[in-house]
């Protein structure tokens, strides 16, 4: 075999070993991960014996300007970004994270290179898990970064396509199309069930990934004007607009976006969101939009807890003009 074959095999068979150690952290909480938990930082024995096995195969890879370790570490750097999102619905990291999350891996294969040039055979348990600490370590700043001392971890549930219309208050069968859902997750469950009994259905999400539904920021997409029949956004748009509602620049561009679904709609046409918004709502022009509000039924108010009575009510505005 090429050494080149053999350092590409050496490699992803490196990449194996760490997505199984990545079950570790993303099966954990950011308070954990953040508390620098030494368990992070034991090597497998595999993963030693794949370092001693294949110790100038690996060295060639890591070090090889092919891009094939470049492109591992940005997979994982991937898969560490969306842990992050999924954990923490509410943040919003700038421009720069996916950069940081990528060069934190980058900085991971270096020190395995390191690490492969200057241990023993004997030393390397030893000197993986000094490579692994630093590498938590990493994590762990980021993470200090990004979230301050205070910003809780919410992890963003999934519901089925019933449980959604109940909470919204729409009686099945009863939202006209074409259809846009909001933060509809990444299979776009609700989208697949109305595309499946034949409303024109469209789903946006940041991890998007299923027929019908656009991966993107609701903050920048183009609605369209008069397009749409229906808008629903269950437990998405208005929750992060309760969840930034002190911070004003964030409630501005939280109410332009709100202006311009609203604008998107057609005639007769209705957005229906949970929870309620009732501060931007008591703006609108009741010429131009009516307000209804929808308790949510009784095995849901439960689920619910003491949640404030503005979350306990979904709001349907429908657009009287257009």
């Amino acid at each position: 075999m090429h050494e080149p074959e053999a350092a590409e095999r050496a490699g992803w068979a490196l990449m194996n070993q760490l997505r199984t150690r990545a079950a570790l952290w993303s099966g954990s909480t950011s308070d954990e991960l953040r508390a620098r938990d030494p368990r992070f930082h034991r090597p497998a024995p595999e993963l030693v014996a794949l370092l001693a096995a294949n110790r100038a195969s690996l060295l060639a890879w890591l070090r090889s300007p092919a891009g094939d370790a470049r492109d591992a570490q940005a997979e994982l750097g991937a898969g560490l970004r969306r842990w992050f999102e999924e954990h923490h619905q509410f943040a919003e990291p700038d421009e720069g994270w996916r950069d940081r999350v990528v060069a934190l891996y980058r900085a991971g294969g270096d020190d395995l290179a390191e690490l492969l040039e200057g241990f023993s055979d004997d030393e390397l348990a030893d000197g993986a898990a000094a490579v692994l600490a630093r590498h938590q370590e990493r994590i762990a700043a980021m993470l200090d970064d990004e979230l301050g001392p205070r910003v809780q971890e919410v992890v963003s549930g999934h519901y089925s396509p019933a449980l959604q219309l109940q909470a919204l208050g729409l009686a099945p069968g009863s939202a006209e199309g074409p259809v846009l859902d909001l933060g509809c997750g990444p299979t776009g469950a609700l989208v697949q069930a109305l595309r499946g009994v034949g409303v024109k259905a469209l789903g946006i999400d940041r991890h998007g990934d299923a027929p019908g539904v656009i991966r993107g920021d609701w903050h920048q997409l183009d609605f369209g004007r008069a397009v749409w029949g229906t808008v629903v956004s269950h437990l998405a748009f208005s929750l992060h607009a309760w969840a930034r509602q002190a911070d004003e620049q964030a409630a501005r561009r939280d109410a332009r976006t709100y202006l311009r679904i609203l604008q998107s709609l057609k005639r007769g046409g209705r957005f229906a969101y949970v929870p309620s918004l009732p501060a931007m709502e008591r703006l609108l022009p009741t010429s131009d939009f009516r307000v209804e509000r929808h308790a949510l039924p009784p095995e849901l108010l439960v689920a619910a807890g003491g949640a404030g009575h503005d979350l306990l009510q979904a709001t349907h505005v429908v657009r009287l003009t257009g």
